[in-house]
């Protein structure tokens, strides 16, 4: 994550266009902002938008405006996000959703820098100076090949390629991330949480982590809403809310018991004699083993 962020600064002292390519949660627009935050254009506009957000039919007006009376529902002139972002940066998030059609028209802004609103003539042409950022889940270069998106706009946007790995292919920066993400929601609970146990740590770094950072950040944020102040959190807790219908890998034999235990106490709505009879122990063994655990 360090080298990504060295990248980033660097890139961002540019006025080059950005494809910002990674899997959903990896923190794309997070990158976008850095990117628009620190560059050249800092303190110009910066308009950010969310292609798959906007209907088909209105994505021409949306970027490039409209005339009064252009078409049903137009009852004023509108300025379009091009202009918006005139000396600034405009970003696209999902680029990759752009309808074909629309995909040679912003093909065309991009070439001459000039943007006409939807019925307006060539009297109502605007030059705009506008950095491109744009950001997708998608792989562009298969959709070219599939005819799904313009090969001339896909060259159009790639000036240079930052690609955000998915957070297995960089388990390394799974517990600092955690931390980091875990104290800014503490504080923001009035709590101060010094961490995770070592079994819960190690739950954290073994799970795939399906929803990326994303999925990581929200799990701190319930965590740390719902966790005793000034105590590290338990492995409990994460295989709670990472592991449920499988046991994590990893782990020692107790601490895969104890998971086992845990899960089945919790599908059982906490209900003590009905899980001691599924695990096949007696109800006594049960609650040895959960004081056992509270100590651990």
């Amino acid at each position: 994550m360090l080298a990504l962020a060295e990248e980033v600064w660097k890139i961002s002292q540019t006025d080059l266009r950005v494809l910002i390519s990674g899997e959903t949660g990896t923190g794309k627009e997070v990158v976008a902002r850095l990117l628009m935050d620190q560059g050249p254009r800092k303190a110009q506009s910066k308009v950010l938008i969310n292609v798959t957000t906007i209907p088909p039919e209105l994505v021409e007006s949306e970027l490039f405006g409209h005339i009064k009376g252009s078409f049903t529902g137009a009852i004023r002139n509108r300025v379009g996000k091009f202009v918006e972002a005139h000396k600034g940066s405009l970003f696209f998030d999902e680029i990759g959703d752009m309808p074909l059609a629309m995909q040679a028209k912003l093909l065309r802004v991009l070439q001459f820098q000039e943007v006409v609103p939807v019925g307006g003539s060539e009297d109502r042409l605007k030059k705009v100076s506008v950095r491109i950022i744009s950001a997708t889940n998608k792989n562009l270069e298969v959709e070219v090949k599939n005819q799904r998106f313009r090969e001339d706009l896909f060259y159009r946007l790639i000036g240079v390629n930052i690609h955000i790995p998915p957070l297995r292919d960089h388990p390394e920066d799974i517990l600092p991330l955690a931390k980091i993400l875990l104290d800014k929601h503490a504080a923001e609970s009035n709590k101060t949480l010094p961490g995770f146990t070592r079994e819960a740590a190690k739950a954290l770094q073994n799970y795939p982590w399906p929803g990326n950072i994303r999925e990581l950040d929200n799990m701190m944020e319930v965590l740390a809403a719902l966790s005793a102040n000034k105590k590290e959190i338990p492995a409990e807790k994460i295989i709670f809310k990472v592991w449920p219908d499988a046991e994590p890998k990893g782990l020692t034999l107790v601490e895969l018991e104890r998971a086992h235990i845990l899960k089945t106490l919790r599908k059982n709505d906490g209900q003590r004699e009905i899980t001691a009879r599924q695990l096949g122990i007696d109800p006594a063994t049960l609650y040895r083993k959960l004081k056992r655990y509270e100590r651990l």
